[in-house]
């Protein structure tokens, strides 16, 4: 059986009478053929290259929210800060 192509297959099992197929007793079976493919090298580049894409800006992110965290923690505690020694300073 032509294993290349599956009009070639589709061909081969029209040329073969029913009895050596092995149709079942009402006639009606169902012929199933795979096509055996894998993805192409492009499309799997474009995958990798598009998840390690959303990992480095993830990443990215992360770090400035951690530094814009810290920051935002020092600004409040120098807004509290300003508050306590406010008495002390006023003349």
């Amino acid at each position: 059986m032509p294993e290349n192509n599956i009009s070639d297959a589709a061909e081969y099992i029209a040329d073969k009478p029913s009895e050596e197929i092995g149709l079942t007793a009402e006639g009606n079976a169902n012929l199933v053929i795979l096509d055996p493919s894998t993805p192409s090298v492009r499309s799997i580049v474009r995958v990798v290259i598009i998840t390690l894409l959303i990992l480095f800006v993830a990443g990215f992110i992360s770090g400035i929210l951690t530094s814009l965290t810290y920051l935002f923690f020092l600004i409040v505690l120098s807004i509290f800060f300003a508050y306590l020694i406010e008495p002390l300073v006023q003349v």
